[in-house]
Order: C-alpha cells, then structure tokens, then sequence
C-alpha cells in the first residue's frame, strides 16, 4: 500500500510537472512564435506565390513546347511513310506500264508479221 501511494504521489507529480511544462511550451509559441510566424508568412508568402506562379507557367510552356514537338514528330513519320507508299505505287505503275509497253509492242510485231504475210500471200496469188 505505502509503494503504491509512493507510486502514484511521485507519478502524479510528474505528469503535473510535464502538463505545466507542455503549457509553458504552448504559451511562449502563442505568444511569441506566432505573430512571428504570421508576419513572415505575410511577407514571404506573395513572392514565394509569385515564384510558384512563374514556375508553373514555365512547364506549362514546356509542356506545349514538348507537344509540338511531339506532332511534328509524328507528321514526319506520316510524311516518310506517305513518301515511301508512293515510291512504290511509283514502281508498281512503271512495272504495269512497262508490261502493256511490252504486250503493245509484242502484238505491234505480230500484226506486222501477219499483214506482211498475208501481202506476200496476196502478191503470190496474183
């Protein structure tokens, strides 16, 4: 009995001691530390939202920047293989107009063949 009234006189004493210390704490901060702290947030708090504002507009101007870049990017790419498909519509063209080139020119061959035959044909007749 004696420990346990020993225990809680001496531990009631020092919770008193630390809730007057955490009291003492808070008291100077409201009084001292706070006007301080308003006063430097009312002064450095408009440049520093000044700052912030810059900077924000600064990656706002990268972001589009980056944006433009990034379509004149993919123009290319859609330019380079445009040109490509038409380099080999090109090919394709000059490979069909080469065939009829050939074909015409086959039957052009042909008909003379079968015209210059058909005169001796008609010449031997006579």
């Amino acid at each position: 009995m004696y420990f346990h009234e020993e225990f809680e006189v001496k531990r009631s004493d020092r919770e008193i001691t630390r809730l007057l210390n955490v009291l003492e704490h808070v008291t100077e901060l409201r009084d001292a530390q706070l006007p301080n702290l308003n006063a430097s947030c009312e002064n450095n708090l408009p440049t520093f939202q000044r700052k912030l504002d810059a900077a924000l507009s600064d990656c706002s101007n990268i972001l589009d920047k980056e944006d433009k870049f990034n379509i004149d990017a993919s123009l290319e790419v859609k330019r380079e293989v445009r040109k490509s498909e038409w380099k080999r519509f090109q090919s394709e063209m000059e490979t069909k107009y080469s065939a009829i080139d050939k074909s015409f020119n086959d039957k052009e061959k042909e008909l003379f063949e079968f015209y210059t035959d058909l005169e001796k044909k008609l010449y031997k007749s006579e």
